[in-house]
């Protein structure tokens, strides 16, 4: 004992108090009767340590060798101290002074209970050498493998955290024995194997989090992790927390507070069983976004992102799919009071939903009656409902630039604004890899300038639409995407979609809701009549019609711009006249695989200055309206996007050929010639709608079904113009059943298609 302290007396102390200090030691631990449970004597989870709060005796039954006969030896046996050591930790914290002890008293034990932090800049360095033994004897073969360095916002050092292998063991996980501590510096004791103290631990990566303010976060386990994410993923912040699933309640979050948060569960039972804590931790936090990664079912057990992916998986396929769970959102509001709900809370009186503030997430009245009958409330949406605090509100509505949530709109309605702000911020700067790679993917410097008009009036005016949509074609590999990456991260991934040509085609389309930007990847709609007619009300109304499944449908404010990307020229099929879309087409080849590589690392540190660029941009005689220019990108998709028959019928007629050497046609003749030609002797015909379809795209006007007399006989036919369309309009019945009757006796090849052939 250390002098001047009585031991029997300080042994009854710590009796009286054994509860109070229990829970600060353990905050973990768990009281049953007279018994003080937790997991091990390091803290974690569990019951097999027990302390019998009447007598102070003590043991883990899981290491026969953890056991005493009071709480100071279990304080020593926690800490790794000696006996006198623990004693003078548990005066401190009994009696709170804060001034210097004597050798007998250490009441002011506080500069050795809590590290210094940051680490004074004349601090000795920390010896850690790679190969260092075990601090503890009882941890034989044990040998520094690894280190980090934990550090603030500004980057000065906190402490260390140290990882130590013993190669000849090996985990339950099938990898090598490992033990994680950390190391810190005191200002009596110096540096030491010990925590911080009574402060909640800081998170890894806290100084890149402040140098990229705007950047997503991906929330790994453990150091080694985060830096090989950080490696793989060079645009995201990769951070984790010190000690572990274990620990993580005991970490600090807030400086993710406003931040779109992905989190990659190791693929364990610990790693999975974590997900749900993480959440509410995390929203609790204040985080803006919060996604799951969802691991394949096969992976070898315990893997993270610091092993080799297995072949075929797509690392940043995982995260692009990461989704907020509805079991998550629903645990998060499943443990909250009544009055909380009310805080939390909106209801939407046009679709019957209530939706949290917080996390986006929304439950019908019978789902929210269902999650909280465990409460024995079996009506607890009628009870919010008849609750006069309850805000309620008409309908939906996306407002881009209104931070508010509830909103009276014109109709003097009430709405949810469902648009929340870009994390973006403008930052000064050389955009010339951005401009350089825009330009590497435009043949033309009018189609580079159309094209960065078009982005630079998204970032410039959030929420308002281009009546025409992005359409980029290039072999694979050229970098299309990266223009559809930028944006996302400029007007905020949850105000933008990516979606594949099968989410056009469904009848669901609540990637529209909510959305300024929707990014179509590898769209293919060649052949798809009714993809295309989907596409133009999307691309030029202000309003939309949003349909989720098993949900009340509703219209919202259509404020989506459309990108479309593609490594085929037919990926749309376009007709002559139809202005939505502007098309660039690139046959450069894609460049060497480290040009990529810098071009998303210093977009990585510089979205701040790509932002300042569009922004920056003058606009002057840009016309959003107006429409897109008649690019050679646009002609070749028109003509890559024409079936055979489209083709046939278009060079028939620029040569004047059978069945169009005269301005008028039957469809009947020209259908048996057209299905001639094609069947290639088959026998096979063309259908009436791709007859049509083809005449049409080539310009031709159906007449419709004209009766007249000739020679006394009455005649009918179906008459279509190919040429001098206006002409033909306005004549009467019979005299265009004449003309078409001389021209068919009129085939010695004479006569000039155009020529004489008008009976006026």
């Amino acid at each position: 004992m250390p002098k001047g302290i009585e031991h029997k007396r300080l042994r009854q102390e710590t009796l009286d108090r054994a509860r109070q200090l229990l829970q600060h030691m353990y905050p973990d631990g768990v009281i049953f009767g007279d018994e003080f449970c937790i997991g091990s004597i390091d803290g974690k989870k569990g019951q097999s340590l027990k302390v019998n709060l009447k007598t102070g005796v003590w043991a883990d039954f899981n290491v026969p060798r953890h056991k005493g006969g009071d709480l100071i030896s279990l304080r020593a046996a926690r800490d790794n101290v000696s006996y006198a050591e623990a004693a003078r930790r548990i005066i401190a914290e009994i009696s709170g002074d804060s001034d210097p002890p004597p050798q007998g008293s250490l009441s002011a034990r506080r500069a050795d209970i809590e590290a210094t932090v940051p680490v004074p800049a004349g601090a000795p360095s920390a010896h850690l050498p790679l190969g260092l033994p075990h601090p503890r004897h009882d941890k034989p073969g044990y040998v520094l493998t690894a280190k980090w360095a934990y550090r603030d916002g500004s980057g000065q050092l906190i402490n260390y955290v140290a990882r130590f292998e013993n190669a000849d063991q090996t985990s339950p996980k099938g990898k090598i024995a490992k033990e994680v501590l950390p190391h810190s510096f005191f200002a009596i004791a110096g540096w030491r194997w010990k925590g911080l103290g009574g402060r909640k631990k800081p998170l890894y990566g806290l100084d890149r989090l402040t140098q990229r303010p705007d950047a997503p976060v991906l929330l790994v386990e453990g150091e080694k992790t985060a830096d090989a994410a950080t490696d793989l993923f060079p645009d995201i912040i990769a951070v984790t927390w010190p000690g572990g699933v274990g620990q993580v309640s005991k970490a600090d979050f807030t400086p993710l507070r406003g931040r779109s948060v992905t989190y990659c569960p190791d693929a364990d039972a610990a790693g999975l069983r974590s997900v749900e804590e993480v959440a509410r931790i995390l929203m609790e936090a204040g985080v803006a976004e919060f996604k799951v990664v969802s691991l394949p079912s096969d992976l070898p057990r315990g893997w993270d992102m610091a092993d080799d992916p297995p072949p075929g998986l797509d690392l940043r396929e995982l995260l692009r799919n990461a989704a907020a769970t509805a079991a998550i959102q629903r645990a998060l509001l499943r443990d909250l009071g009544f009055e909380e709900l009310l805080e939390r809370l909106v209801y939407n009186v046009e679709t019957d939903q209530f939706v949290d503030l917080r996390s986006g997430y929304r439950l019908r009245s019978a789902q929210l009656n269902n999650m909280f009958r465990h409460t024995g409330s079996k009506g607890m949406a009628l009870r919010l409902l008849e609750d006069i605090r309850l805000r309620k509100v008409q309908r939906f509505a996306y407002i881009p630039g209104n931070e508010d949530r509830i909103v009276r709109v014109d109709d003097d309605l009430l709405v949810l604004n469902l648009w929340r702000p870009s994390n973006a911020v403008p930052q000064a700067g050389d955009a010339a890899p951005y401009e350089r790679h825009l330009r590497y993917l435009c043949p033309t410097d009018e189609e580079f300038e159309h094209l960065a008009n078009m982005l630079a009036f998204m970032a410039q005016h959030p929420g308002s639409k281009l009546k025409s949509a992005i359409v980029l074609i290039g072999p694979p590999g050229t970098g299309k995407s990266f223009v559809g990456h930028v944006m996302r991260r400029i007007l905020g991934a949850h105000n933008t979609s990516n979606v594949e040509s099968t989410d056009i085609k469904s009848d669901y389309n609540g990637y529209m809701e909510a959305k300024q930007l929707v990014i179509v990847e590898e769209v293919m709609a060649l052949g798809r009549l009714e993809i295309m007619n989907r596409l133009k009300p999307l691309i030029t109304q202000p309003t939309v019609r949003v349909n989720e499944k098993y949900l009340v449908a509703y219209e919202i404010e259509n404020r989506a711009n459309f990108i479309f990307l593609s490594n085929h020229e037919d990926a749309l099929k376009l007709e002559d006249g139809d202005r939505r879309y502007f098309i660039v087409i690139s046959d450069r080849a894609p460049e060497a695989p480290d040009y990529y590589d810098r071009l998303w690392a210093w977009e990585a540190q510089h979205l701040g200055v790509i932002l300042d660029w569009l922004l920056s941009r003058d606009l002057t005689g840009f016309k959003p309206d107006a429409r897109p220019p008649a690019t050679e990108g646009r002609r070749r998709m028109i003509d890559a996007g024409r079936s055979d028959a489209e083709v046939l019928v278009a060079d028939l007629v620029a040569d004047c050929a059978a069945p169009f050497q005269h301005d008028l046609v039957e469809l009947a003749e020209v259908r048996r010639v057209i299905s001639d030609i094609l069947s290639d002797g088959r026998g096979t015909t063309i259908t009436r709608p791709a007859l049509t379809r083809a005449m049409r795209a080539i310009g031709a006007v159906d007449l419709g079904q004209k009766k007249g007399t000739v020679s006394g006989v009455e005649v009918r036919k179906s008459l279509w113009a190919v040429r001098n369309i206006d002409r033909y309009r306005s004549m009467s019945p019979q005299a265009l059943i004449e003309q078409y009757i001389r021209s068919l006796r009129d085939l010695d090849g004479k006569s000039k298609p155009g020529d004489a052939e008008i009976l006026l």
